[in-house]
């Protein structure tokens, strides 16, 4: 029995490295072509939109893309880790709006602390005034402002 396992397992592998040596038949020359043409002249393959997302549509982003319907609604597809997202674009002179900052800034001299809900829980850390970010910054000023309004 071991026997007849040890002779089929060789004959088996035998027959697999035969195939992978095997040299691979040649291309057609018109299909080589198409294969040079499709990739144009720097060798990028041309960029299609994915699937959920219509083909005028134009690319903003990597990750997005505006397209205008029939009745001249203009749309933003999101590709997420899902699917991709349909999202109405805001109006062309209307920035997008920011979302409210959520963290809560307290002023300890030198160094600020912050916090901010988080679904685990209430995440705090703080931070030296020289090493502050963008919203780091506007928490800190709108927490500066709310002390003066209630000392007023």
């Amino acid at each position: 029995m071991k026997f007849l396992c040890v002779v089929s397992l060789s004959v088996l592998a035998t027959l697999t490295a035969a195939q992978e040596t095997s040299p691979k038949p040649p291309r057609p020359a018109g299909a080589q072509k198409a294969a040079t043409v499709a990739a144009g002249k720097n060798g990028a393959r041309p960029s299609r939109t994915p699937e959920g997302v219509p083909a005028d549509a134009v690319k903003i982003s990597e990750l997005e893309w505006r397209h205008t319907d029939r009745e001249g609604k203009s749309w933003i597809y999101k590709k997420t880790p899902f699917s991709i997202a349909k999202l109405p674009a805001p109006a062309d002179g209307q920035p997008e709006p920011l979302p409210p900052p959520a963290m809560e800034a307290r002023d300890l001299g030198d160094t600020v602390e912050f916090s901010r809900q988080t679904p685990f829980g209430v995440a705090r850390w703080t931070k030296k005034k020289g090493e502050l970010d963008e919203s780091e910054r506007s928490a800190l000023e709108a927490a500066q402002r709310a002390v003066l309004r209630r000392k007023e």
